[in-house]
Formats: structure tokens, C-alpha cells, sequence
């Protein structure tokens, strides 16, 4: 077994283990997590921040709570626990680590330690948000294993041939549109609309910053996505608008999030993207998430099909 160690006092310590196959099926639903002994609620209300790029507050987690001394074999079977130690005989800093399908699977546990309160309450702003980001790639990554298994192969096949890339679609999928170098797909629903588009363009030589990526989204999205009428298109709510550099695994990728409106009508939500540089063509793809659901939260749709993004691969002809 393998283990990624590094430690301090505002650092996550993350320890990575081995899973036994034989392990029960967990329960709850995406993005609800058990924290167990949290004193002063410190850890709850980390967890409790705000969804990032939604139009509404949401919570980030659906969090519950029980003592130590009723954690019990039932709780156990959670898919997502935090469970918070206080101890100033095993802990000199507050730390992190994590295991994977200890009790059932699919599952993550996070064990918090530190040696006080006090020092939990300190270091738990700098470490709140590797927290959130782990668990919810723990969710993120359990949709990605159901989509290697099951996923529109119609869809990916259409996206190889259009893009030279190779992308995951869910199953619910079928509606689709073609343009110039423009795919979007949807499921379609008349309630909690989820919608996937790609696109490519030249890389130039100007930076792929945020402003040049807002402005080109606008551009495709008022030439591809359009209303009732022509006057009718999707477009950015600028202001809403953030973005960071973020390395996934071996590649590079800009991950810009923020809200969409279409002009003219009433209709909005939001969106995540994701751009990767084809050096090979020299252009960008664009892969792109969005969730029309006036009637519902919106922070399980938008992060359900984000998962899907990450599972975006260019193939580069040899």
C-alpha cells in the first residue's frame, strides 16, 4: 500500500488506502456526509459553505452529525464520513487523511485530527476548502466509474469524429445539435434540464485568460443556443465569472464556472467549463456543463454532469 504524506499545521495531510472488494454497498445519497465527534460544530460548519457558482445559496454538503459514542456499525455504512479527533497525545498539528472503502463501497472517510479545539478552530479555515474538494471529488469520481461502465457510446463516437477527442456522455443524453466546430448535447427533461456542449477554436496567440475565454463562449453560445428567436441567446453573466488553472493528472486545464442567462427571456442557471489545449492542432476544446432547473436546487445537477468533463481525453493522430 502506497501512502501520499505531507504535513503542518494549515496543510492536508492525505493518506490513501486500499479497499477490501468484499465490502457492502454503502448508503445515502450524493454529497450527504456523517460527521462524527464535531465539538463546536467547527468541522459542520466548514462543510456548510456555500456551493461555488450557483444562482441561489446551497449548501455544499447535506450534513449530518452524531457523537463518537453513537457511531455505531449502521452509521458505518455512510458513503461519506468526517470523523474529527481531538487528541493532544496523538496529534502535535491539526491533520488530515483520508481511506477509501472501509466499511462499504463506494465510501470515503476523513479522519480530522488535531491537539485542541482551539487549534482545530484556528487551522480550519485554511483547511476547509481541500476538505470540501476532497469529498466532492469522492462524489464526482463515483459518477465517473458508473460512466466508464454505462455511458452513450452513439455520443462519444459522434465526439471522436468531431473533435478527435474522447469524452463520457450519460445515458440520458440523446438530444443533440451540430454546428461549426459546436456539439451540444441534452437530456432534455421537462424538469431539471442538463446539458453538455463542445467546442473547439484556434489558440492564436493571445492568452487563454478569463476574459478571452467569457468572450468566446458568448460567441459560440449566441451562435449555437439561441430562443424562440434570433434575439434570443445564451449568454454570460460576466460578473459571475471565475476561473483557475488546474493540473488533472498529467494535463493542464482551465476550470472556469460562473451563471448563464439568455437574453431576451427569463431563463438561466449555471455552468462549468473546461478548456484543454490541443498542441498537437493548435486550437482549444471546450467542454462545457450547464443546468436549466428554474423548479429545484441545482448544485447535484450542475456537479453530476461536471463529472462527466473530467473524463475528457484527446487523442493526437500518430
Amino acid at each position: 500500500m502506497r501512502c501520499l504524506i505531507w504535513c503542518c499545521c494549515a496543510t492536508l495531510l492525505l493518506c490513501s488506502c486500499g479497499s477490501d472488494p468484499m465490502t457492502p454497498k454503502s448508503g445515502g445519497k450524493p454529497y450527504e456526509v456523517l460527521i462524527v465527534g464535531d465539538r463546536d460544530s467547527v468541522v459542520y460548519q466548514a462543510l456548510d459553505a456555500d456551493a461555488e457558482g450557483l444562482p441561489q445559496p446551497e449548501a455544499s454538503f447535506d450534513i449530518s452529525t452524531v457523537d463518537h459514542a453513537h457511531y455505531n456499525q449502521t452509521a458505518k455504512l455512510a458513503r461519506s464520513i468526517v470523523i474529527v479527533n481531538i487528541n493532544k497525545e496523538l496529534f502535535s498539528t491539526t491533520r488530515i487523511r483520508y481511506e477509501k472503502d472501509v466499511y462499504a463501497a463506494p465510501q470515503m472517510i476523513v479522519y480530522v485530527g488535531s491537539p485542541s479545539i482551539t487549534s482545530l478552530k484556528r487551522d480550519i479555515k485554511k483547511l476547509a476548502p481541500g476538505l470540501r474538494m476532497l469529498l466532492t471529488r469522492a462524489e464526482m469520481n463515483i459518477e465517473i466509474a458508473q460512466l466508464k461502465d454505462k455511458h452513450n457510446i452513439k455520443a462519444s463516437q459522434t465526439i471522436e469524429k468531431m473533435f478527435g477527442a474522447d469524452l463520457w456522455i450519460p445515458l440520458d443524453m440523446t438530444s443533440s445539435k451540430t454546428g461549426k466546430d459546436f456539439l451540444w448535447l441534452s437530456n432534455n427533461a421537462t424538469t431539471g434540464m442538463q446539458n453538455i456542449c463542445i467546442y473547439s477554436f484556434p489558440i492564436g496567440h493571445k492568452p487563454l485568460d478569463k476574459a478571452r475565454l467569457t468572450s468566446m463562449r458568448d460567441s459560440v453560445m449566441k451562435s449555437n443556443i439561441k430562443g424562440e428567436t434570433d434575439a434570443m441567446y445564451m449568454k454570460t453573466a460576466v460578473q459571475t465569472v471565475k476561473a483557475a488553472l488546474v493540473k488533472e493528472k498529467n494535463d493542464k486545464m482551465i476550470v472556469m464556472r460562473g451563471l448563464w442567462e439568455m437574453e431576451g427571456d427569463a431563463m438561466g442557471g449555471p455552468f462549468v467549463a473546461h478548456t484543454m489545449i490541443d498542441s498537437i492542432r493548435k486550437r482549444a476544446i471546450t467542454v462545457e456543463a450547464f443546468v436549466y432547473a428554474p423548479e429545484m436546487n441545482k448544485r447535484n445537477k450542475i456537479r453530476q454532469i461536471e463529472a462527466a468533463l473530467y473524463t475528457l481525453k484527446l487523442k493526437h493522430n500518430k
